[in-house]
């Protein structure tokens, strides 16, 4: 009877929330991985120049890139001094193409073998072939030693987590460039709607034109197998570069990423998109003034996810 009571009362509870759980991860000398990243970034700047004087000269310039990037690797426990823990990144599979105006240019790399460049000139002003061919060489020897570099997904004493190039002074100047991997790590087990505050990457386009409070990450959800948390900020460009400058457009970043119970990121999502029209005029001589009008637009999309491998 005591027992039919029971299960009564726990029909009538309906199911439970899940316990809450920390942020941290739980890495060990068997700790495998298999990891995935893409990502994708897109510049463009259309600049007109005017002197109003005697001259009247004027010029105009157009600039715009294309970088993607799809790398597939495994991660292995190792020492690193300095370092909480660090997982080495194993390349297995790289395909990395940056495309210009003037020339493309694609690096590819599997299992372990010597990284092969493509060179494809785009240029069609005759007399500048030449120096966009040089130009895109050289991009490319640069892509192949970044894919030829030794990686680590490594956390700090503070739980920050990111990935490291032995030897980097620039931790942009990577094969994974700007990766968001997580916010920092919490001991403390974390609720639905708790929030963090993070700082806005300084180095995106468009990072020092806003007034950013920071990026705010709740945890959305709590599940039986996973937390979720999900950020973003969405602000006008409100202090030029320069005081001469006149500026308008909106700066965006969104970011989410899913930790497993199980002790590691489950895959981190960052995105963001930067528009900006500006006028900068100065008068550097009598009689005479500098016009310049700017129109420069920019995104980046990444992913990475995270699978344990026995």
């Amino acid at each position: 009877m005591r027992t039919l009571a029971a299960l009564l009362l726990a029909v009538q509870a309906g199911p439970q929330d899940p316990p809450p759980a920390a942020i941290q991860w739980k890495v060990s000398l068997d700790t495998r991985f298999t990891m995935k990243f893409s990502s994708v970034e897109q510049y463009r700047s259309d600049t007109h120049q005017k002197n109003v004087g005697t001259d009247g000269l004027n010029t105009q310039g157009t600039y715009g890139h294309t970088d993607r990037r799809e790398i597939e690797a495994d991660l292995a426990f190792r020492e690193l001094p300095g370092w909480q823990w660090a997982l080495s990144i194993d390349l297995k599979r790289v395909s990395w193409t940056y495309g210009s105006d003037e020339a493309e240019v694609t690096v590819t790399c599997a299992d372990g073998k010597e990284p092969q460049a493509r060179v494809v000139v785009k240029e069609k002003e005759k007399a500048r072939v030449p120096q966009a061919k040089a130009d895109a060489d050289n991009r490319a020897e640069h892509m192949k030693r970044m894919v030829l570099g030794e990686y680590d997904l490594a956390a700090d004493r503070a739980g920050m987590v990111s990935i490291v190039r032995k030897g980097a002074i620039d931790p942009g100047y990577s094969l994974f460039g700007r990766s968001f991997i997580q916010p920092p790590c919490t001991a403390e087990p974390v609720k639905a709607d708790q929030e963090w505050k993070d700082p806005v990457p300084p180095l995106l386009p468009g990072a020092r034109e806003i007034e950013s409070p920071g990026i705010v990450l709740k945890v959305a959800s709590v599940g039986e197998k996973a937390i979720t948390l999900k950020g973003s900020v969405n602000l006008p460009l409100t202090k030029p570069l320069n005081a001469s400058e006149v500026i308008n457009g909106t700066f965006s970043l969104e970011r989410e990423s899913v930790f497993s119970r199980e002790g590691y990121v489950q895959s981190a999502r960052e995105e963001y998109a930067y528009r900006k029209t500006g006028k900068f005029t100065s008068t550097p001589m009598k009689g005479r003034a500098l016009t310049r009008e700017e129109t420069v637009t920019a995104s980046f999309k990444q992913l990475v996810t995270l699978k344990p491998r026995k």
